[in-house]
């Protein structure tokens, strides 16, 4: 049950550093300005 806390707490920690909100802002504003050439 150890291993399964462990891998559990990796994967919640990888998701909140991954699809935080701006993460994903930043991310959608990037592809904003590669498709208009624009920087926002």
């Amino acid at each position: 049950e150890s291993e399964y806390a462990e891998l559990s707490e990796q994967a919640t920690r990888k998701a909140v550093s991954n699809y935080s909100e701006s993460n994903i802002a930043k991310r959608y504003t990037d592809i904003y300005n590669k498709i208009t050439g624009r920087n926002a």
